[in-house]
């Protein structure tokens, strides 16, 4: 790397690169090896997983810092980052060449495991659904709840009826009001971190999985005495508070008490058999937790997006899709713009989403066609001779809707890293609104593209495939 104003060759001495990116004996002029490239490479790397570089400043003072201070670990910059990524980073990182990785394969084989973990549910969205986390978040409304109705059936006692709806009313704000603030902030954080609703859905499913392997080991196929026991608590309960209750609206005098507590105590013993008898179902059954039909609704959508409300800079995991990525890091770009710049460019991020929808439907196409190959090829092993050409032709086919689909793929990715890059020159200065609309529209028109050939690309293998299955060697 050189400047463009420099003559071309390198005096005597002369030390030339980006200094952000020198390795320590580079930037003291010392015999390199490869070595420094993974030291340059790990800054790379640190800058995409953290968002920042270790060193910046001066040219001088950058240099002296890669010669005399540790970067930052990489694993305190990028929370829920795999453990194996953040070390092999901070190892190409280490000032001391012989403490780094000697080859790249070596640093490969380091991260290596880290690919493994792709199917873990992310840290951020584990500790969010933490279910101790979530019993804290649910005790005030428990304890206002309680204490609420016990107010009430008081104030009914004595004849103030005014007053029920006052405690009833100040108990659900109070009571509500506290567990929403804390799940709100609690999601808003998960947000930042670049995590949505479809990773709480997805961490939620896999835990039940998780819980349904082991509940179904430790208890048998079928229901057990206790789950039987605890269903009829749960209708027996429910049956008599509601019978208690609607008595004390009607009944005054020496028995409310009575009906009070027979309506309090039927309720509770009620609502806690038919919970850990429904949840039992769902486990004995397989469909999903109550949680995950409540994330995956209206509800879950409105809460998001009212923790979302000016969000901000959210960051890019490191598991996420190339054009999710981009798309995100795009729209966070945005959002630093001003105001009146936002407005003028438009719903930029709709055309994101957009883009980034197409994309992930140009994705799953490439992975029905790999396994529609796959299946292909599997039945040509036992097929006849005569209907071997029909098997290749097929693949032959198969495989050319499926470049079209990997180009259309390139294209959109092309598409959303334009916009990207787009946004940036502007938010430095060196853009113009008008640049960044053309490439907007034009980014529209690829989107569509895709869209109508990768339909086409489907009309047209299902009239590939063949109606009959073809005739197998025993056949």
């Amino acid at each position: 790397a050189r400047l463009d104003a420099s003559p071309g060759e390198t005096g005597a001495g002369m030390v030339l690169g980006t200094p952000e990116f020198m390795s320590p004996e580079q930037a003291s002029a010392e015999e390199l090896d490869g070595r420094s490239d993974l030291y340059a490479l790990g800054i790379v790397a640190y800058h995409a997983l953290t968002g920042t570089l270790p060193f910046t400043g001066p040219a001088h003072a950058v240099l002296a810092k890669h010669l005399t201070q540790p970067a930052a670990p990489s694993g305190t910059l990028a929370r829920g980052a795999p453990r194996s990524l953040t070390d092999a980073i901070d190892r190409c990182l280490e000032k001391v060449p012989d403490a780094r990785f000697a080859t790249g394969e070596a640093l490969a084989d380091a991260l290596e495991p880290g690919r493994d973990r792709a199917v873990e549910v992310p840290v951020p969205v584990r500790v969010f659904l933490d279910r101790r986390r979530m019993v804290v978040t649910l005790l005030p409304f428990g304890v206002v709840a309680a204490n609420g109705a016990g107010l009430a059936a008081s104030f009914m006692a004595h004849g103030q009826t005014w007053a029920v709806p006052i405690a009833v009313g100040g108990g659900a704000l109070v009571g509500l009001g506290g567990p929403l603030a804390i799940v709100l902030y609690r999601l808003r954080r998960l947000l930042q971190h670049g995590y949505g609703r479809e990773d709480i859905v997805l961490g939620l499913r896999r835990a039940f999985d998780r819980r349904r392997e082991e509940f179904q080991y430790e208890f048998g196929a079928e229901p057990t005495l206790r789950e039987k026991a605890f269903g009829v608590a749960g209708k027996v309960g429910l049956a008599g508070g509601a019978a208690a209750l609607a008595s004390l609206l009607v009944v005054h005098g020496g028995a409310t008490p009575v009906l009070a507590g027979g309506a309090f105590a039927g309720l509770y013993v009620g609502t806690i058999g038919t919970m850990f008898s429904r949840k039992w179902n769902r486990l004995r059954h397989g469909t999903s937790s109550m949680w995950t039909g409540f994330w995956s609704g209206s509800v879950g959508e409105r809460l998001v997006r009212m923790a979302g409300f000016r969000l901000g800079h959210r960051a890019v995991p490191a598991d996420r899709p190339t054009e999710l990525a981009i798309a995100m890091s795009a729209e966070s770009i945005f959002t630093t713009l001003p105001r009146a710049l936002r407005d003028q460019l438009g719903d930029v991020p709709a055309v994101l989403h957009e883009l980034e929808a197409h994309a992930r439907l140009a994705r799953c196409r490439i992975e029905e066609i790999d396994a529609s190959i796959a299946e292909v090829q599997h039945g040509r092993g036992a097929s006849v001779a005569g209907s071997a050409a029909r098997h290749d032709a097929l693949v032959a086919d198969l495989g050319a809707q499926r470049s079209v689909a990997d180009t259309r793929l390139g294209d959109l990715v092309t598409a959303l890293e334009n916009v990207r890059l787009d946004l940036l020159r502007l938010r430095s200065g060196g853009g113009t609104v008008e640049g960044v609309t053309r490439d907007i529209e034009a980014a529209r028109r690829v989107g569509d593209d895709a869209d109508r050939l990768i339909a086409g690309a489907s009309a047209v293998e299902a009239l590939l495939r063949p109606v009959t299955p073809l005739p197998t060697a025993n056949q």
